[in-house]
C-alpha cells in the first residue's frame, strides 16, 4: 500500500469519526485522557478522598463497605458499597471520580462542537485546558508525582 493510499483512508477514516460531534468529542477526550494516565500518576489531592474510598470500600475503622460518604449522595454511596461487595479488590471510587471527569470533558467538548464543528473548536477546548492546573485535576483525582 502507497503512503497516499494511507493518507487517504485516514483522511476518509478522519472524516468519518468527525462528522458525528459526539464522536469526535469522545474520540478526543479518550486520547488525552489516555496521554495523561500514561505521563502522570493518579493519586489523591486533598486528605477526604482517600478517607471516603476507604469508608466506602469497607477498610480503615468501617467494618464493610458503607454508602456514608462525605460530600456525596447515599445513592452513590449505596452503589459503591455495591460494587465493593461484588469486586473488593477495584478502586471503584477512583474510577467513578475518573468516570465522571471523562464525562464532564466529554460533554463540555461536544457542547463546543456543537455550537461551531470545526478545527478551532477543538483548539479551544485545547487552550481552555492549558489554563488549568492539569487535564484531571477537576476532582484532584490526578497530579503530577
Amino acid at each position: 500500500m502507497s503512503s497516499q493510499e494511507k493518507q487517504s483512508r485516514i483522511s476518509i477514516l478522519l472524516n468519518w469519526y468527525c462528522q458525528s460531534p459526539a464522536r469526535c468529542a469522545a474520540g478526543v477526550v479518550i486520547l488525552l485522557f489516555g496521554l495523561t494516565l500514561l505521563l502522570m500518576t493518579p493519586s489523591y489531592d486533598t486528605n477526604d478522598d482517600p478517607v471516603m474510598a476507604l469508608v466506602a470500600s469497607g477498610y480503615g475503622t468501617v467494618k464493610g463497605p458503607d454508602e456514608h460518604l462525605l460530600y456525596s449522595n447515599v445513592l452513590l454511596g449505596g452503589t459503591l458499597k455495591q460494587l465493593y461487595s461484588v469486586a473488593p479488590y477495584v478502586p471503584w471510587y477512583g474510577s467513578y471520580l475518573l468516570l465522571s471527569l471523562f464525562l464532564a470533558h466529554w460533554l463540555l467538548l461536544y457542547a463546543i462542537l456543537l455550537l461551531s464543528q470545526n478545527k478551532f473548536s477543538v483548539l479551544s477546548y485545547l487552550i481552555f485546558l492549558s489554563g488549568s492546573r492539569d487535564l484531571l485535576s477537576g476532582s484532584s483525582t490526578i497530579h503530577h508525582s
